[in-house]
C-alpha cells in the first residue's frame, strides 16, 4: 500500500478552515464528499410526547439535539438530560443556555453502563433517534427495569448527488488514501459502492461503534479517535 497522501472526508459538515490548512501543511491533499444528509420526520412529530412525565432524555447526536428543539421547543427543568460526546453537548449549549452547564453528561460512547451504575430506581426515558439507530441503548436500559420511549426523529439518506462524487472519486482509484467515517451510516453508504469496484484504502473511525460498522465487514481501522472527535482522529492521524 503507497503511503497516504490524500483524505477522503465523509460528513454532512465541512471541515474547519484551521483543519483544512493544517492537514494541507501536512502535505495531504482533501477531498470532501458528504455521504449522509439529515432531516427531520415531519410525520414523526408527536407534541403530547412531552407532555408525559418523563425523568430523562437521552441525546447521543447532535443532530436528535437539534431536530428535537426545533420540533418540541424547551424542555422542562425537571427532566434531567443525558448526552453522548461533546459534539452534542456543543449542540445542546447552542439549542438551550440554560443547560449550558448541566453536569448529566456521559461522555463516553459506553455510557449506558455509567448511566445505570447512578440509578437506584425505575426511570423514565424519552429517547429521540434516527430511523437507522440499532436499538443497543433501549435494549440495554430496558433489560434493567428501565421504562424508555424511543421514537424515529429524523431520518438519514444517501444524497443522489453524493453517489455520483463518491463513483467519480473510486474510479480515480487513490491507493491508500484514508477515508474518514464519523458514524456507521456513513461507512454502509460508501461501503454500498465500494463493494463494488473495492482498491486499497485506509479507513478512519470517530469512535468504536463505526469502527465495529467497518469491521464487520471485514476491513481494519487504521486510525481512531482517542476522544470521538472529529480534531482528536486527525491529530492521530497526522502524528503516524
Amino acid at each position: 500500500m503507497k503511503m497516504p497522501n490524500s483524505i477522503l472526508f465523509t460528513r454532512e459538515q465541512k471541515i474547519s478552515v484551521n483543519l483544512r490548512q493544517e492537514l494541507e501543511s501536512c502535505s495531504f491533499q482533501l477531498a470532501e464528499i458528504p455521504l449522509i444528509s439529515l432531516e427531520i420526520c415531519q410525520e414523526c412529530v408527536d407534541k403530547t410526547l412531552i407532555q408525559n412525565d418523563y425523568d430523562w432524555i437521552f441525546f447521543t447526536s447532535a443532530a436528535a439535539v437539534r431536530f428535537f428543539y426545533e420540533a418540541y421547543g424547551e424542555i422542562s427543568s425537571h427532566v434531567k438530560l443525558a448526552v453522548i460526546g461533546s459534539k452534542t453537548f456543543e449542540e445542546l449549549k447552542t439549542s438551550d443556555q440554560s443547560r449550558a452547564d448541566y453536569p448529566d453528561i456521559f461522555t463516553s460512547e459506553y455510557f449506558v453502563e455509567e448511566w445505570l451504575s447512578h440509578q437506584t430506581s425505575c426511570q423514565k426515558v424519552l429517547f429521540p433517534q434516527s430511523e437507522l439507530s440499532r436499538g443497543i441503548i433501549q435494549k440495554r436500559l430496558i433489560e434493567e427495569g428501565h421504562y424508555v420511549r424511543a421514537f424515529t426523529l429524523y431520518n438519514n439518506f444517501f444524497p443522489e448527488h453524493s453517489k455520483k462524487k463518491l463513483l467519480t472519486w473510486l474510479d480515480q482509484k487513490t491507493e491508500g488514501a484514508i477515508v474518514v467515517f464519523a458514524s456507521p451510516s456513513a461507512w454502509h453508504n460508501f461501503y454500498s459502492l465500494y463493494k463494488l469496484k473495492p482498491f486499497d484504502l485506509q479507513f478512519a473511525s470517530i469512535g468504536p461503534i463505526t469502527s465495529h460498522a467497518i469491521m464487520k465487514n471485514g476491513y481494519s481501522v487504521a486510525y481512531e479517535a482517542p476522544e470521538c472527535t472529529l480534531d482528536s482522529l486527525t491529530r492521530n492521524i497526522m502524528k503516524k
